[in-house]
């Protein structure tokens, strides 16, 4: 037998335990394709790739052959700017041919390195599409940064962009002063952290970004009339977190105010500052500064005092006591560091004296992750790999013996600025000291140097080392730089098979080279840890002598630290179990009636779009439920009725279910006579649902697809089946679907969703996700109320096929309209996700492929998969019971009784609930009060004489969250009854700018309606529902209704009022002209609606669109 002894055949734990050593690029390089389990695992899950620390040859291949493979489920991704002549090199990259929105569907964040301001520029233009991609965090910047530059980056990824960050090390913005009302603002972005030349520009950032809600701002100057200037800026009203860097400026508290006098909602402030003003270190002026909404301060203050003898002490006891402030005093320099504790800015600047004592106590800054430090200071040294200094400061450090013992056993990345003369560079002493050094820059100060020879000097002293990159500063002769690869042939120790690459541009030598090296492990410096979660770097700046930078050790590869995403654990969340329902669109509709019938005890409702009766596929061809057949629902009524309280819960929890049913009329893929079976199995036929309880649309004019109202990008036509399976049909169906099952809704949120959308792990509730139809992860959204902890409902919502994540992206997790129904009506939205499999054995030894990741509603997975043992429905209960497990119900009020009747009023009382805030009264189904309750007594008024009727009382919780009715008690006014009744539960909903459409209660017996509008009668109506249409926009109404019987009319009901929204301004003219007027602007030759950015197609005058005003500044292409 032979023996297996190869690396690879070691089982997985052993080989990930040596992963720990190794850094993403390694491990990608060294495991992929070593064998199939761990393909699986870096393919599934290693979602974070940073291929910065890596060879040419290692990159060169990680890059074209394993990118590719596993681009569908990287999340986050490193560019270099040094590496564009691999990336993008016609002829021999993937990467110039594939656009990075196919490469990387599923992008996050992608960060930028090492870019010039020209590349950026040029780099921009591919990053568009990438439906995920919210977060551009670019570093080390290089070059003029102009408004029009800034103003390209905000639009990036087609105005997707909401955060962008740049790290203190790129250049400065240079914003040319620009009139505000010729601004375009960007509403897309919240979160920017970015450097600013001069505080001139603050106006014009201000206006840019109006809907800000993080801003770090680094200021290099202040201008003389900086008071004036601040005091003019545009105000920041969504701004939560602000933090100002500034040390080279002396700032006074009045500049400081003017600045907060601007942000009057800030909840988060950090400042980091230079000032010789004592007022802005006066605790009691500074606290009268501050906005009323604010919950942290973060000082770190540079005082200069001009008086010599200065209390610092004295001054310190002016802050209140929940502002810990400490100082750190040099007298001999007439300074001294005020700040609290703890210190939590990200980024500080202090002096190398001051730094000297704070080092030993990290508690002052236990969250900074740059750190300049002025003067020399190489004490804090010994552990770090990646030093960028300065000639000068090298030499000292050279021929200082200590120094360079401390820098030398760890450095592997040397950067040397500021190089007046190459022989002043001693390469001889940084090659004997610097034996780990893989990485070596040079920078030499005049423009007119050649650097042939010095590039020579390094090859050769390095010949015999494991030099991987070396980058020089400087001019090349014509000879080398018309052949540059040639030359090194000609000239060196480098041959033609040898793996290296060489460039030249904007007067930098670039030289990659394939040595193998071995790893150097680092340590943790805890002082000024620089938690970079892209780059896995940490780092300390010296200005103007030394910086250096610490890479943090990867612990442990499939730990997800650093190299892999790894999506949420779902959450519980209060959730009340009895208000949970389902729904779905074609293979998600058959599974959401599955669902529905197996869990009918936890379930109080199903939204079914183009679906088909329970357990169909299981019995006959599924191509027989699909298309314009009828099929036979007598074996489907069998199975329900047989399986009741063993397989499936027990079906008499049907009678008290809600159902809508959304069939198209040019629906081909599952047609109207397929739900019209599903109608029968739970109505006529089947008689598991009252009449009264189910809904079936079958007029609307639409294709196999989910019906909106609204557009989203990417949606196809409504007439039409095809991806995303989403569209306008001027239907709401996830209104109508939630309505029906939860009755009135509040208006929907059109505008910023409160909540969050996570992406959390399903494979804790499925073994073998993948394998089972069901991807490794599902999304939730969350409104902000519901994970603030009030009382809230779930929905769950199954898509169709073609149309999981994998498929469509996030479109149906965000273009159906359900969030923005949930947001306003806390319902939380599960998005629960299936994959496609390809053959998968099914009962009987047949097989069959899933390759569309359709729900399982044949059978794919298991005989038994419309039951509650079915390995996906299972997995649904799961996570309903995971979300619901938090519920804290509020106790149902009791002992409800009537205390007293008059002719036209009824007065009830009942026990008290504890934890209540207050109570609402229920009349024959309807809310008979209009505001909270607060007390335990009730007179309901204006009723009719001689009339019964039935009440209910609810507590109401601080969150706003009912509890479940109290009992029922009758009460019966007396008198003599009115010969017709007056109707009662009056509302006012679906409110546009023109209509306002009416509901109430029916009253036995009548023959119509009447309904008055401000007091007059509008008309007449045999229905209980009627649409007020030709309304002024922005304007007010009171509305009541009376019945009517023979000859007779009852009382008015009680009034409701109810205002129009504003009115819907449409223009309609090409692209040219709307870009001109401000309703729409140019990106990069496209025309986007103004506030919505939806793509109107090529910015010229040929193409026209209609744009409406639904708001200030916010268009919608009609």
């Amino acid at each position: 037998m032979e023996d297996i002894t190869t690396f690879e055949m070691l089982p997985d734990e052993m080989i990930l335990f040596v992963c720990k050593h190794l850094r993403c690029a390694e491990i990608l390089y060294s495991f992929f394709n070593l064998n199939s389990r761990l393909n699986s695992t870096i393919t599934d899950y290693c979602h974070y790739v940073n291929l910065r620390d890596v060879t040419y040859k290692q990159f060169n291949f990680v890059a074209t052959q394993i990118i590719p493979r596993i681009g569908l489920s990287i999340r986050s991704f490193v560019f270099n700017g040094k590496w564009e002549n691999i990336m993008f090199e016609e002829l021999n990259s993937k990467f110039f041919h594939l656009k990075l929105s196919l490469m990387f569907p599923q992008l996050h964040v992608l960060s930028l390195m090492n870019f010039s301001d020209i590349q950026l520029n040029l780099f921009l233009d591919k990053i568009t599409d990438l439906f995920q991609l919210v977060t551009l965090d670019i570093r080390n910047l290089r070059g003029e940064h102009s408004l029009e530059f800034l103003e390209k980056i905000l639009v990036s990824n087609n105005n997707r962009l909401n955060s962008i960050l740049f790290d203190y090390d790129s250049t400065s913005f240079i914003l040319n002063t620009t009139k505000n009302n010729e601004i375009v603002p960007y509403s897309n972005i919240e979160e920017l952290i970015v450097n600013l030349k001069t505080d001139k520009m603050l106006d014009y950032l201000f206006t840019l970004i109006p809907y800000i809600k993080r801003l770090h701002i680094d200021f290099d100057q202040l201008s003389s009339d900086s008071k004036s200037i601040l005091a003019n800026v545009s105000t920041l009203i969504h701004l939560k977190d602000f933090q100002l860097r500034s040390i080279s400026q002396d700032w006074s508290l009045d500049e400081i105010a003017y600045i907060l006098n601007k942000m009057p909602y800030l909840q988060r402030l950090a400042l980091n500052l230079y000032t010789e003003d004592v007022n802005l270190i006066n605790g009691q002026n500074f606290i009268r500064i501050l906005p009323s909404s604010i919950v942290e301060i973060h000082l770190f203050i540079l005082y200069f005092f001009i008086k010599p003898n200065i209390e610092i002490d004295t001054l310190l006891s002016t802050w209140p006591t929940h502002i810990q402030i400490k100082y750190l005093l040099n007298k001999l320099y007439k300074y001294a560091v005020i700040h609290t504790i703890p210190c939590d800015l990200s980024s500080i600047m202090i002096p190398a004296k001051i730094a000297n004592y704070m080092l030993v106590g990290s508690e002052y800054t236990r969250k900074v992750k740059d750190l300049k430090i002025f003067d020399k200071q190489f004490r804090a040294a010994p552990n770090l790999e990646c030093l960028r200094i300065s000639l000068s400061c090298l030499n000292i450090a050279l021929n200082n013996i200590s120094t360079c013992e401390l820098l030398q056993k760890r450095i592997i990345d040397l950067e040397i600025s500021c190089v007046p003369e190459i022989d002043l560079i001693q390469l001889d002493t940084i090659a004997q000291k610097f034996y780990h050094l893989r990485d070596l820059s040079l920078s030499l100060e005049s423009p007119t140097v050649f650097i042939d020879s010095l590039i020579l000097k390094v090859l050769s002293l390095w010949k015999d080392k494991n030099l991987r990159g070396l980058y020089i500063k400087g001019l090349l002769t014509d000879e080398m730089n018309n052949n540059l690869r040639q030359w090194f042939i000609n000239h060196s120790h480098l041959r033609q098979e040898d793996s290296f690459i060489v460039e030249y541009k904007t007067n930098w030598f670039s030289m990659c080279c394939n040595y193998h090296y071995s790893f150097i492990d680092s340590k943790d410096f805890y002082y000024s840890v620089k938690y970079n979660n892209l780059l896995n770097r940490s780092e300390l700046l010296y200005t103007d002598l030394v910086t250096i930078k610490n890479s943090m050790s990867i612990l442990w590869f499939f730990l997800l630290i650093s190299c892999c995403y790894a999506a949420e654990k779902l959450s519980s969340y209060n959730v009340d179990p009895s208000e949970t329902s389902v729904s779905g669109l074609s293979s998600g509709a058959f599974f959401a009636t599955q669902i529905q019938v197996a869990f009918s005890a936890s379930i109080k409702g199903a939204g079914i779009v183009a679906g088909g009766p329970y357990n169909c596929g299981g019995q006959i061809s599924y191509t027989s439920c699909m298309y314009t057949s009828s099929p036979s629902i007598t074996q489907s009524i069998s199975n329900t009725k047989s399986w009741s309280g063993n397989k499936i819960d027990d079906i008499k929890n049907l009678a008290t279910h809600k159902v809508y049913m959304i069939s198209g009329t040019s629906d081909t893929t599952v047609g109207g006579s397929v739900m019209t079976q599903l109608y029968k199995y739970y109505v006529t036929d089947g008689q598991f649902i009252p009449s009264a309880n189910v809904v079936f649309k079958k007029d609307l004019k639409s294709a196999h697809t989910f019906p909106t109202d609204f557009d989203s990008t990417g949606n196809n036509a409504c007439g039409s089946t095809g991806s995303p399976y989403i569209s306008n049909c001027g239907f709401d169906g996830a209104e109508a679907i939630l309505q029906h099952i939860y009755g009135s809704l509040k208006p929907r949120n059109n505008g910023v969703l409160s909540g969050k959308f996570i992406e959390f792990n399903q494979e804790e509730f499925i073994t073998n996700a993948r394998t089972n139809g069901m991807s490794t992860t599902g999304w939730i959204y969350v409104p902000k109320s519901c994970a603030d902890g009030a009382t809230c409902k779930l929905h769950i919502t199954y898509h169709g096929c073609l149309q999981g994540y994998e498929k469509v992206g996030d479109k149906f997790v965000k273009n159906t309209g359900y969030n923005r129904w949930a947001d306003t009506n806390n319902i939380i939205v599960l998005y629960p996700q299936a994959v496609a499999t390809n053959t998968i054995s099914m009962g009987g030894g047949a097989s069959l492929p899933n390759p569309n990741g359709c729900w399982d509603w044949v059978g794919w997975y298991g005989t038994d998969f419309s039951v509650k043992s079915g390995k996906q429905s299972t997995a649904t209960k799961k996570m309903i019971d995971r979300i619901t497990s938090s519920f804290n119900p509020i106790d149902a009020p009791t002992s409800l009784q009537v205390l007293a009747t008059t002719d036209n009023s009824v007065t009830l009382a009942w026990e008290p609930v504890s934890s209540a805030t207050g109570y609402n009264l229920y009349r024959n189904g309807g809310k008979a009060n209009n505001g909270i309750i607060t007390g335990t007594t009730f007179t309901d008024n204006n009723l009719n004489s001689g009339t019964t009727y039935i009440y209910t009382v609810k507590a109401v919780s601080s969150a706003g969250s009912e509890s479940a009715a109290s009992n029922s008690v009758t009460g019966k006014t007396t008198g003599t009854p009115p010969a017709v009744e007056t109707p009662n539960g009056l509302i006012a909903t679906n409110i546009t700018s023109n209509s306002i459409t009416l509901k109430w209660n029916s009253v036995s017996s009548v023959t119509s309606y009447n309904v008055y509008r401000n007091g007059n009668k509008l008309t007449s109506v045999s229905a209980t529902l009627y649409t007020d249409i030709g309304l002024s926009s922005a304007t007010n109404y009171q509305y009541q209704v009376s019945s009517v019987k023979d000859s007779s009319e009852s009382e008015k009901s009680i009034e409701v009022q109810a205002t129009t929204l504003t009115e819907k301004v449409c223009f309609k003219d090409n692209n040219y002209n709307h870009v001109i007027t401000r309703r729409a602007y140019n990106n990069f030759g496209y025309a986007m609606a103004t506030g919505s950015n939806q793509n109107m197609g090529l910015y010229n005058t040929f193409l026209t669109t209609t744009l409406c005003k639904t708001r200030e500044n916010y268009y919608v292409i009609e």
